[in-house]
């Protein structure tokens, strides 16, 4: 009886020393989070709110604009899980750093470096720097005329601070008058016509630096699919006024100064020459004319003629486009034949108009690819054993990017445990063919388009 009650005592005991721990633990967290911070600073728990002060109620800063200047402000404090927005109360690392020794070597100072975190300080968020920072988000986007500023916000323990900001906010400055290129040219033309279609450069659109350069970007993409092959979104530029009309800009879109000649020239189409390297090189050159260019394969290689000109989308006289180049890129990437596809357009300077010549270089990748995967299977049945699969890939059997592949895969799985015998070991031998054709094969009435970007397998 005796023995059972010293028994009891010494649980009862342990029991006692373990919530004495996680009391002591509990004060330290509560209270001694702040004792190594420096004299004069403060420990950041956050921010208190960003406070918006508009000049009446119908005028809110847009959703996107309040989202960057979140992200423009926010710090994380110590001990924040930013995939669930929250600051968890029992900040272990903070307390380590400012409670547990720190020792040069051994336990201590293992513990010490896995789990210590330095303190988030007030002053490493310079909310002075960040409020510049949301002021040039508040004129980028619109808002003229605004203030941010910031105040400490001291919690109970006086060596903890939050941050509040507070954003005088104007009404956003709208788009009035859009002046465009004068019609004096094609190219002037058609930036006139894109951009009076564009669904940002229109009267009342709220003034915002992005999405202007978004508008150009948009202007300039669709020049460069009209022939504009060297156009690009800077030769734009915009020049607002906001004198004229109170919170609103005049706009003047116009072309930039100095703008070369090369970059104001309609190109067309010229000759196209493709060139397919073996995947060696060396090799003899082969000239082929074709419907769409000239082809150069270099001997001995296995392929058809006419396989690669159907993949190239540019026609000789017609209006050059970068469309075509992604397309082509597109096409002879698909075929899963060549290590690399460059695609270089250069201007042609004994032609009478202005002409791109379009060079394209292919190098044919390795003909056959090996694979070997290796795994071991354990199954309820206490049967385990390894597999093993080997694989081999022709990527142009026929010529035309047909990829002929075949597999063979074994496996062997002997019986555990305790009334495992022999006689019921198993293997098994497995072979799996696949023939795949770049293309789809189907009647003539389906689209060649159609019949070019999809794939037929066969297993």
């Amino acid at each position: 009886m005796m023995k059972k009650n010293n028994s009891t005592i010494k649980a009862y005991a342990r029991a006692l020393r373990a919530l004495l721990l996680l009391l002591i633990v509990a004060a330290a967290t509560s209270c001694s989070t702040t004792r190594r911070i420096p004299q004069g600073e403060q420990l950041y728990t956050g921010i208190q709110k960003i406070d918006y002060i508009t000049p009446s109620d119908s005028v809110k800063v847009a959703a996107g604009v309040a989202d960057d200047i979140s992200n423009a402000v926010f710090v994380a404090p110590n001990n924040y899980i930013k995939m669930l927005n929250w600051r968890y109360p029992f900040p272990l690392g903070l307390w380590v750093y400012n409670n547990w020794p720190n020792p040069e070597k051994g336990f201590k100072h293992w513990i010490y470096q896995k789990l210590a975190t330095d303190p988030v300080l007030v002053s490493d968020v310079r909310p002075e720097l960040r409020t510049k920072m949301v002021d040039e988000i508040l004129d980028d986007n619109g808002y003229f005329h605004s203030k941010t500023s910031y105040e400490i916000i001291d919690q109970k323990n006086p060596r903890k601070a939050k941050i509040l900001y507070r954003i005088e906010s104007g009404r956003p400055f709208l788009l009035d008058t859009i002046e465009l290129p004068a019609d004096t040219c094609r190219l002037n033309h058609l930036i006139d016509s894109l951009a009076r279609r564009d669904s940002y450069l229109q009267p009342g659109s709220r003034y915002c630096v992005d999405s202007l350069g978004e508008a150009r970007v948009r202007i300039a993409n669709v020049l460069r699919n009209k022939g504009y092959y060297f156009f690009r979104p800077e030769f734009i530029e915009y020049l607002a006024d906001s004198i004229q009309r109170r919170e609103h800009i005049a706009l003047r879109l116009t072309l930039a100064n100095n703008v070369p000649q090369i970059v104001l020239d309609q190109y067309q189409t010229g000759n196209v020459t493709v060139t397919v390297n073996r995947y060696q090189g060396g090799g003899t050159p082969d000239t082929i004319p074709t419907s769409r260019g000239t082809l150069i394969q270099m001997r001995p290689s296995r392929l058809r003629h006419n396989l690669i000109p159907e993949c190239v989308t540019f026609r000789k006289g017609r209006t050059f486009s970068v469309r075509d180049i992604n397309r082509t890129q597109t096409y002879l990437s698909r075929l899963g034949i060549f290590s690399a596809v460059d695609i270089n357009a250069i201007p042609d300077t004994t032609a009478a108009v202005p002409t791109l010549n379009v060079n394209i270089d292919c190098t044919i990748d390795a003909p056959y690819e090996v694979s070997i995967e290796a795994n071991v299977s354990s199954k309820s049945n206490s049967y385990l054993g390894p597999g093993i699969t080997l694989g081999l890939t022709n990527k142009n059997i026929f010529g035309g990017g047909e990829q002929f592949a075949i597999k063979l895969t074994g496996t062997y799985e002997w019986q555990t445990g305790s009334g495992a015998s022999s006689v019921f070991n198993s293997y098994e031998v497995g072979l799996d063919a696949s023939l795949a054709f770049p293309r789809l094969l189907a009647p003539k009435f389906i689209p060649r388009r159609r019949r070019q970007i999809n794939w037929t397998r066969i297993n």
